[in-house]
């Protein structure tokens, strides 16, 4: 006796079985291990379990044998809902790894201890109290335990799932919103089967549509995937690469609304990437500036903080905007490390006055605003004596000393906002930014006044000369310096043949 038929209602299981296993070889070329990936694998490993049972049934001939391809068949019925669940988590979460697995395992519980009492029916009947063969099939009373199990937890899970998939809907945009509608619609063809078969509403003539459903739901899945890159690899690189990056990174659709942030970007808006996505990232993160196409700007959110932004636009194949994405960069170690080297660039290392490079660009610049402004400008050159007897007689530590020591009596000594410098060596220089042409007198009193604070500070060696040259007798800067240093070697040359600074020697 033959114990299978082939008839012309399995066609339409037949196809779904074809789509079903074209998506299980194109999922399977991928080679992802993502959790998106895992639970889409899951969700056609159980609908093929569903549509090779559920045609095994039809084949078969004996009713004994269509019974138990009919109890194999909720393997993917009852599994089918956890594994949509599953998909829809790690598709909203891709940043995170996905449904924890002690979480699956309690929704799972509810399949794994039905599908025992499925096995045993025979003895306890508390799936189906009476199960009864007749010619070419059988007749079953479905008790409390499938009303239960099967029919009310299989499809409050699958409701949860895309009721999370609506809410997505509404606060989705641009690709995002693309991807999800193609997985909602995809959600909802099955549970809409599976509900219109519960009400006796039959799709199919001698079969439960559900599976078939399932089947052509994949469809707008594979569109997805197509249009859209739904499931493609990005959420596993998100997730193992992005989400570690210590830069902030933030996806944006063409209407500057949040789709996807990294925990950097997370904590820099002091939100949690739900709360974030769908709304505009400049109301996800306050001042956020406004970018240019491909740019990127210095941000500085806080005092004492500093970001690099760079936006860059993605575009399709066809070079429609797709999005944008942000990456915010915490450049104020640099900034300020650069602030650093700069200043030292500028600054002498032992008294911490500017340096010859420091007053060469401030005499230039100072002289072209002058020249603007109409008012004087004082160049000073000055020469501190005794520096070489200090380093015979006490070595260089205190010559150190002397320098340091002068160099903040000069500081003291002249008006705010004259500039003192070290040029190097015992030479020094002062700005006299002032408005009016300053005279020697007024220079040699200053001067005075720091050798007297050197000479506090217990250097009776200490002296100086300098000289005095002004914007009125030329607009060169090197000149001007020349000038200055001139009449400084010849003030020292007259001080050596009349008293130190602040006697009435007279300057050249």
């Amino acid at each position: 006796m033959t114990a299978h038929v082939l008839t012309s209602q399995l066609l339409p299981l037949l196809l779904a079985q074809v789509v079903t296993l074209l998506m299980t070889g194109h999922l399977l070329s991928r080679a992802s291990s993502s959790p998106t990936h895992r639970a889409f694998l899951a969700l056609l490993a159980a609908n093929t379990v569903w549509i090779v049972a559920s045609l095994m049934e039809h084949l078969s001939v004996s009713p004994e044998l269509k019974w138990l391809w009919a109890r194999v068949q909720f393997i993917g019925v009852l599994t089918i809902p956890v594994a949509w669940y599953a998909l829809v988590d790690g598709f909203l979460h891709p940043v995170e790894r996905g449904v924890p697995a002690r979480r699956v395992l309690a929704l799972l519980a509810v399949p794994a201890v039905t599908l025992g009492l499925i096995a045993v029916n025979g003895v306890s009947g508390w799936v189906w109290p009476s199960v009864r063969f007749r010619e070419g099939g059988f007749d079953v009373t479905r008790g409390a335990v499938y009303w239960l199990a099967v029919v009310g937890y299989s499809n409050v899970v699958s409701v949860w799932g895309v009721a999370r998939l609506l809410r997505a809907l509404r606060a989705a945009r641009g690709v995002r919103r693309g991807q999800v509608a193609s997985l909602l619609v995809a959600a909802v063809l099955p549970l809409l089967s599976s509900l219109l078969y519960l009400l006796g509403v039959r799709l199919l003539p001698a079969n439960n549509a559900s599976p078939v459903a399932s089947a052509l739901g994949f469809v707008p899945v594979a569109w997805g995937m197509a249009r859209y890159g739904l499931l493609n690899l990005t959420p596993l690189a998100f997730r193992q690469v992005v989400a570690q990056l210590p830069d902030a990174v933030v996806v944006l659709d063409p209407d500057g609304r949040v789709v996807e942030l990294n925990r950097a970007a997370s904590l820099l808006a002091g939100v949690p990437p739900s709360r974030a996505r769908g709304r505009p990232l400049t109301e996800v993160i306050p001042g956020w500036p406004a970018l240019d196409e491909d740019t990127h700007v210095e941000w500085r959110p806080t005092p004492g903080r500093v970001w690099e932004l760079r936006a860059s636009t993605v575009r399709d194949a066809r070079g429609a905007v797709l999005g944008s994405s942000v990456v915010a960069r915490d450049v104020t170690v640099w900034v300020e490390e650069h602030a650093r080297v700069r200043r030292l660039a500028h600054e002498d290392a032992l008294t911490s006055l500017a340096n010859r490079r420091a007053f060469e660009a401030d005499l230039r610049r100072e002289l072209q605003r002058t020249a603007l402004q109409d008012r004087a400008l004082g160049v000073v050159v000055i020469d501190l004596d005794g520096l070489k007897r200090v380093n015979d007689a006490h070595g260089h530590a205190r010559g150190d000393a002397l320098l340091k020591a002068f160099a903040l009596g000069l500081t003291g000594s002249f008006e705010v906002g004259d500039r003192v410098y070290r040029l190097g060596g015992d030479e020094f220089a002062v700005l006299l930014v002032r408005g009016v042409s300053p005279g020697v007198d007024v220079v040699r009193d200053a001067l005075h006044r720091a050798v007297t604070a050197a000479r506090a500070a217990g250097f009776e060696e200490a002296d100086a000369s300098f000289g005095l040259a002004t914007s009125v007798e030329g607009d060169d800067s090197d000149a001007l310096t020349r000038l200055a240093d001139r009449r400084m070697y010849a003030d020292k040359a007259a001080r050596q043949q009349t008293a130190p600074v602040g006697t009435p020697a007279r300057h050249p």
